[in-house]
């Protein structure tokens, strides 16, 4: 599933295999179809396929060399790799060679970050987008909480913050646990039940839905042919009702294919979900923090986060958006355990 759908999303991007007939590799197919399972989450390190240099400065060789030393799932910065050849200082040069890679995958130039952890750009076609997805294949960006150690990871980071760590130790342990953890369908659409409501009214219209349907939660199918009335009576208001007919159909349609959505990275993922009206991006962002778990989500535009920030440093207003991204970039990773103790914050 991995390969099929990141393959369809870099040929969308016009990302396709070369036909250089220069390509070293004796073996194309073979080739082929370990580019097929890396992308299927099974990792290769290409060490084995050879590059063609003599067409390359001395510098390009070196920095290649470098970059194929960076593992599946891990990343570097221009700078480091411009200190690891013995050049410090040189990471725009460094840059510029990697913007030049012939060798994709085989010179993994899109393991390569900015200074400060951001994509920077990508010469392939398609761009930074290409990027993000190829990381996304190989597991970086779609972390999630729900891994193994990783919320207590989280919280043993976040604590050691002077102003969020008195939070963490009063409210106490996270008992986060993933939303319908097996149905990406249902935690999208409890997300639109959720928009602008109190938890309270907002859980007993959920319990509602739920009985009217599929267990644990309406499916597609079911929640598609469910009449209008019969949602209206379960307290779900008329344009709620729009949004969860236009998410079924979706579904059903396979313009939206939620059971994907793991597999990519958090910008897509928004983009994904905001493409159905009245699914926007805090909706999308519920879902990539309550449903996939991962890792760094901060809605600095949610009303109850903007509040717990305001708490939490004592501001006279509610803070701005740059303001808050400015802040909460000492609990990067974990920012969404972050936005759940601001959360947690506001209750008595």
């Amino acid at each position: 599933m991995r390969a099929q759908w990141v393959q369809q999303r870099l040929a969308s991007l016009n990302f396709l295999p070369s036909e250089d007939s220069t390509q070293p590799d004796p073996r194309p197919s073979d080739f082929a179809g370990k580019v097929c399972d890396h992308l299927r989450g099974i990792p290769h390190s290409f060490d084995e396929v050879a590059v063609l240099e003599q067409n390359l400065t001395e510098f390009a060789q070196t920095v290649y060399r470098a970059a194929r030393e960076i593992p599946s799932g891990r990343t570097t910065t221009y700078g480091e790799i411009a200190k690891a050849i013995g050049k410090p200082g040189a990471s725009r040069a460094v840059g510029t060679a990697l913007g030049n890679n012939p060798f994709l995958l085989v010179v993994p130039c899109h393991r390569v970050l900015a200074r400060n952890g951001g994509l920077g750009g990508f010469s392939a076609p398609g761009g930074v987008q290409t990027k993000e997805l190829m990381l996304a294949a190989e597991g970086y960006g779609v972390e999630s909480l729900w891994q193994p150690g990783e919320l207590e990871r989280a919280r043993q980071h976040l604590v050691r913050c002077a102003k969020l760590g008195p939070v963490i130790e009063r409210v106490g342990p996270c008992d986060l646990t993933p939303l319908y953890p097996d149905d990406p369908f249902a935690a999208l659409a409890r997300a639109v039940l959720y928009q602008q409501l109190a938890t309270s009214a907002a859980r007993a219209i959920e319990t509602r839905v739920k009985s009217v349907g599929s267990a644990p939660f309406p499916n597609a199918s079911a929640l598609d042919s469910l009449d209008t009335q019969t949602l209206r009576k379960a307290g779900v208001s008329g344009p709620k009702i729009a949004t969860l007919k236009r998410l079924a159909s979706a579904t059903l349609e396979g313009t939206l294919r939620p059971e994907t959505l793991k597999f990519l990275p958090n910008r897509e993922v928004v983009d994904q979900i905001s493409g159905i009206k009245g699914l926007g991006p805090w909706s999308a962002r519920m879902f990539l923090l309550f449903h996939l778990g991962r890792r760094d989500i901060f809605p600095v535009k949610d009303l109850g986060i903007r509040k717990g920030f305001q708490k939490l440093f004592s501001t006279a207003e509610l803070p701005k958006p740059g303001q808050m991204e400015a802040k909460s970039q000492r609990w990067k990773p974990y920012r969404s355990l972050a936005s759940w103790y601001l959360w947690r914050s506001l209750e008595p």
